[in-house]
């Protein structure tokens, strides 16, 4: 149990350094008590169980291809989260396989009020899509509750969405669904219809997942789409987190429908103008709603400036210091991985393994030149560099663009009144696109007429 939190403790801090920004929701949704699996989307290796075991607030085992075991590092690490080996068909091609070990270790998990995860999917990919799920999540679920009558037991569906799932301080949304029951009613099912059931209950995991996952080609993209949400959803209205991922995800599929058509080529252009000139101005949507006062937006571009110069002495050496674990990290990750679902999770490997040895090797090396009181120095300069080097770098001209936002802020009331006749523009450009895109067989989420709680909601934070 320490071994395991303390190992946790440490995922998340390597997982919150590599994503420049982890947000989840539904988390209150998570049963306290009781057993469950946890079901999610599988788009990028072994990132997708790392976020599993960092943000559900559970103990969570894993079941992972019993390959993976082969590696000593790995082999250590999996032992101490208790992460269960299975065979796979691709792996062992000439010989039966023999899975009731695992099906055993994680029954013996669920049967004691623990948590297991699963990818139901089987295989991470890089499709835009769900694969076709496998039913193995529903036979372990119906299986332990044959065995365990009385056990409570939920399949918590998880949604994994990376805004750019290749790159190194990213964005990442984990959505934890309506935990789904497995009574005593898909307990009588199963004995009655084991094959009709255990499909029955996969498909209704499917349509759990497919509500809580949002895809988009890049990050670009998916900020276009957020923009977009923003301003074609009325102040009156407040969305759920379902409502708004059921928005989204048919904003996205609506998109890849249409995405060459001359209308929407021109309406996203119009929308990264919108969304860059908010920008420049260090603005977010919901601001247009509200007064401005010149003196506030000054404060903040002010403070941003003064931020990025005080970490820029300490960026500079880290850059040096850092570069070649950023140089591997880039050429393993885009030039040696055949696989792209993993080349997110080969960034975060080869990182994690060299930047102790590079950090090891300037210590001696301050201690053997320098002495105790240099070193102590060293060891604690090391990780604010590496810091300040991520900070200044994934601003990148963050400084330049604050200039540039300075001087518009000489004409910010002209600005802000041409933003404000842009926006309304597009909110009239994106309504009659939805009205002619719509499917009229699916209800609306909500009434365009909608006038109440005019307060804005927390997912109008920013386009």
């Amino acid at each position: 149990m320490i071994a395991y939190r303390l190992l946790q403790g440490f995922l998340r801090l390597v997982i919150s350094i590599f994503f420049r920004n982890i947000e989840t929701a539904g988390t209150e949704q998570i049963p306290h008590e009781g057993a469950v699996i946890f079901a999610g989307n599988h788009p990028n290796s072994l990132l997708d169980p790392l976020l599993v075991i960092t943000h559900s607030g559970r103990i969570v085992h894993f079941a992972a291809k019993d390959v993976l075991f082969q590696s000593r590092l790995l082999r250590f690490v999996m032992g101490i989260l208790g992460t269960v080996p299975v065979k796979r068909r691709q792996d062992h091609k000439d010989g039966a396989l023999d899975n009731s070990s695992m099906f055993d270790a994680l029954f013996k998990v669920l049967a004691g009020g623990g948590c297991m995860g699963i990818f139901p999917e089987g295989i991470s990919h890089m499709r835009a899509q769900l694969a076709e799920l496998k039913t193995g999540t529903a036979r372990i679920a119906l299986g332990v509750r044959e065995k365990h009558p009385d056990l409570l037991l939920h399949i918590v569906p998880v949604g994994l969405t990376y805004l750019h799932r290749f790159r190194a301080r990213s964005q990442v949304l984990v959505h934890f669904g309506e935990p789904l029951r497995v009574d005593d009613a898909w307990s009588q099912r199963h004995k009655e219809a084991p094959r009709e059931t255990a499909r029955a209950l996969t498909d209704e995991i499917e349509v759990r997942l497919k509500n809580l996952t949002v895809n988009a080609p890049d990050w670009d993209t998916m900020r276009m789409l957020h923009t977009a949400r923003r301003i074609y959803k009325p102040d009156g209205v407040h969305l759920s987190l379902e409502e708004y991922a059921e928005l989204m995800r048919r904003f996205a599929e609506g998109y890849q429908k249409a995405a060459d058509s001359p209308q929407i080529l021109a309406l996203r252009e119009k929308l990264e103008d919108y969304r860059g000139r908010l920008d420049s101005l260090q603005l977010r949507d919901h601001d247009l709603r509200r007064e401005l006062g010149f003196g506030q937006v000054l404060l903040k571009l002010v403070g941003r400036l003064v931020y990025l110069l005080i970490l820029l002495p300490l960026a500079v050496p880290g850059f040096v210091l850092h570069l070649p674990v950023i140089l591997t990290a880039i050429v393993a990750g885009d030039k040696l991985t055949q696989r792209k679902d993993v080349v997110g999770t080969t960034k975060l490997v080869v990182s994690i393994l060299m930047v102790p040895l590079v950090y090891l090797a300037i210590t001696a090396l301050v201690l053997w030149q320098l002495g105790w009181s240099w070193t102590v120095v060293a060891v604690l300069a090391l990780p604010l560099s590496g810091f300040a080097t991520i900070r200044v770098l994934e601003q990148k001209l963050a400084v330049g663009r604050s200039f540039r936002a300075l001087w518009r802020l000489f004409r910010f009331k002209r600005e802000v009144e041409s933003l404000r006749t842009l926006r309304a523009d597009l909110e009239v450009k994106i309504n009659a696109t939805v009205e002619q895109l719509h499917d009229r067989s699916v209800p609306r989420i909500f009434s365009k007429d909608a006038t109440d709680a005019p307060a804005p909601t927390p997912e109008d934070g920013g386009a």
